[in-house]
C-alpha cells in the first residue's frame, strides 16, 4: 500500500473532535503562551508525533498542501513527486537520456568519488556504460533483442544544476524498506516517469517511462535498479554493485 493511501486510511479511521470556538479562545491562548510552551516541553513524544501525523493527513486533503508535502518525499539524490496524470514521456528504450556511451575507465574518471561497479560474476559484463556529468550518473545497461533487460545506475550526491525526479501516478505503489541497513524504496505497478528537472524546479528537461525500480541510499550515493524484476531480484542486483 502506498504512503498516500495509508495516511488517508488512518485519517478516515480517526475520531475527529468538534471544531473549537477559535474566536472565543484565541485571547486566552495568547496570554497563556508561555505556560503552553512549558506544557509542550513535557508532552509525551508519542502525542506530538500523533499530532504531526494528524496534521499531515488533514493537509493531504488539500491539493496545494498535498503537492507541497509530496515534493518533500524522496530517497538519496532522487526526489519523488506524486501526480494525478503523467505527461507524455519518451519510451524506456531511448537510452540517449542516460548520456554518452563510455568505457569503464572513462566512467571512473568522470564520476566524483568512488564509483560502484557491477560484480561481473554475479551480473555479467554490461553491454553499455553511459554517463551524465551534471548531475553525475553512471548507468550500466544489459540489453536483449527486444531492448533493455536490466538497467543499474549509480548517482552521485554532489549535485550541479539539474536534479533527478520520479513522477509517480496513482496506480504506482511505493514501498519503503531497508537493504543491508540502507534506506530503500521499491516502486512497482504502472510505469512512472524518471529523468531530470531544471535547476529552477519549474520545468522538466528530460523524462522517460520507467518500469519496476529500486532506489537505495548508499551513504550519499544513490543506487537505482530498473527492469522486469521482482523486489528480491532488484535487491540482489543492488548488492552486486560494489
Amino acid at each position: 500500500m502506498s504512503l498516500d493511501t495509508e495516511l488517508r486510511a488512518l485519517g478516515a479511521a480517526m475520531e475527529w473532535p468538534a471544531t473549537p470556538d477559535l474566536a472565543a479562545t484565541v485571547g486566552a491562548r495568547v496570554v497563556g503562551s508561555h505556560r503552553r510552551r512549558r506544557v509542550l516541553g513535557r508532552r509525551p513524544l508519542a502525542a506530538v508525533a500523533l499530532a504531526v501525523l494528524v496534521a499531515v493527513v488533514a493537509a493531504l486533503a488539500v491539493p496545494q498542501a498535498r503537492t507541497a508535502i509530496l515534493r518533500a518525499l524522496g530517497i538519496g539524490t532522487v526526489r519523488i513527486e506524486l501526480v494525478d496524470e503523467l505527461p507524455p514521456l519518451a519510451p524506456r528504450s531511448d537510452l540517449s537520456l542516460l548520456g554518452a556511451t563510455v568505457t569503464l575507465a572513462e566512467a571512473r574518471e568522470r564520476f566524483p568519488g568512488r564509483l560502484l561497479v557491477p560484480d561481473a560474476d554475479m551480473l555479467g559484463m554490461p553491454d553499455e556504460i553511459r554517463v551524465l556529468d551534471a548531475p553525475a550518473q553512471v548507468s550500466y545497461v544489459w540489453l536483449e533483442p527486444t531492448g533493455v533487460r536490466l538497467l543499474a545506475s549509480v548517482i552521485s550526491g554532489r549535485f550541479v544544476g539539474s536534479s533527478f525526479v520520479k513522477l509517480v501516478g496513482p496506480e504506482t505503489t511505493l514501498d519503503e524498506l531497508t537493504v543491508d541497513g540502507r534506506r530503500a524504496l521499491w516502486i512497482t505497478g504502472e510505469a512512472h516517469g524518471f529523468g531530470l528537472e531544471g535547476a529552477s524546479g519549474a520545468d522538466f528537461e528530460e523524462l522517460r517511462l520507467a518500469g519496476n525500480a529500486l532506489l537505495v541510499d548508499d551513504d550519499g550515493t544513490t543506487i537505482r535498479v530498473e527492469g522486469d524484476l521482482t523486489r528480491d531480484e532488484a535487491i540482489r542486483v543492488a548488492r552486486a554493485l560494489r
